[in-house]
Formats: structure tokens, C-alpha cells, sequence
């Protein structure tokens, strides 16, 4: 089983993403960029995904440094 992923706001914003390896859809999430290296945390916006099957993730919170 796999979880989509859709990221609301933030750094991260737009994008969709396919975590294979999660069987259900954790309260949190870090998301790193591969191309700078900045992460954000991202919270899940509700208790079921969306009319596509994704669950939404927002309130990104920026890393110090």
C-alpha cells in the first residue's frame, strides 16, 4: 500500500508525492529539498483524504538556520 501526498503550502507547495513505503498517513511529515538542502515540517490537514486520494498537508513550519 502506498500514501499520495499533497502539500498545500509552503516550500513544497503543489507538489504531489507517493511515499511507497507509508501504509497509512502520518500527523507529520519533513520534506527536504534534494536540489538546496531546505526542509520544512508539514502537518495533515484532515482525518480523510481528498476526492483524488490524496492527503492534503499544511502549516509548513520553516528550520532554523
Amino acid at each position: 500500500m502506498a500514501v499520495n501526498v499533497r502539500f498545500e503550502d509552503g516550500p513544497a507547495r503543489g507538489q504531489v508525492v507517493r511515499y511507497g513505503y507509508m501504509s497509512i498517513p502520518l500527523p507529520s511529515l519533513f520534506w527536504t529539498d534534494s536540489s538546496s538542502g531546505s526542509g520544512a515540517v508539514y502537518r495533515r490537514v484532515e482525518e480523510l483524504p481528498d476526492v483524488t486520494g490524496a492527503w492534503r498537508y499544511r502549516h509548513y513550519v520553516p528550520l532554523p538556520g
